[in-house]
Parts: C-alpha cells; structure tokens; sequence
C-alpha cells in the first residue's frame, strides 16, 4: 500500500511518504486524492444545503478557480511565468492550423479530435 500524510503546523506542511513512491506515483496519488475529496465534498454540500442547478453550478465553478489559481501558483514556483517564452499569436495560429488539417486529413470533425486528444490523457482516477 502506498501512502501519504500531510500534516500542517501553523504555516508548513510536512508530507511522509509510506514506503517507495516515485514522483509521478506521488503526484497521481495526490491528485486522486484531491479528485476524490473535491467531489465527495461538493456532492456533501449540493445535499446538505439543498442547492439549486443553479447554486450546484455556481459551486463547481468556485471549486474551478480555486484549484485554478492553486495550481497556477505551484506551477509558477515550478517555471516562473517570467521565464516562460511568450506563445506568439503565430505559434497559436500554427498549432490550430496543424490540427485542422489533422482532423480533415482524416476525416473527422474537429471537435472529435480534441476529444480523442483529451481522452488520450493519463486518468487520474479517485481513491475509493
């Protein structure tokens, strides 16, 4: 079994890992875990406070820019943005362009590619 504690004194967080765990395995198991508990406590508050669609949707989307800004914030101490080479509208233009032709070269929508590209992904899976 693989695991992780976390625990918070005042303003730190120390983290000890269970056993051997590689970076990618503790990135996936954290963010499973992250997955797993941000549903489960949205779906807690939907039933606890009896939400409207519409209050439901507005909670998904506070959830949104909260990890959002989260994990904007962990990548910038990664890369800082300031040492990120600026994307030109070019570069844009010729990504989108590539892609256009993928999808009419074979024949398929462009919506059924970004959707084959976004299943492509690796699964983060929650921890049941």
């Amino acid at each position: 079994m693989k695991k992780i504690n976390f625990t918070q004194t005042g303003g730190s967080v120390k983290a000890e890992v269970g056993g051997e765990m590689s970076l990618t395995e503790a990135v996936q198991l954290i963010l499973s875990g992250l997955l797993g508990f941000v549903e489960n406590g949205m779906r807690q508050i939907t039933r606890e406070e009896n939400l409207t669609p519409a209050q439901e949707q507005e909670v998904k989307e506070d959830v949104y820019d909260m990890l959002n800004i989260a994990f904007g914030n962990i990548l910038d101490r990664i890369i800082p943005t300031e040492d990120i080479p600026d994307i030109t509208v070019e570069a844009t233009l010729q990504a989108e362009n590539a892609m256009i032709e993928e999808a009419f070269k074979r024949e398929i929508t462009l919506d059924e590619l970004l959707k084959e590209k976004k299943n492509a992904r690796t699964p983060i899976t929650p921890l049941s």
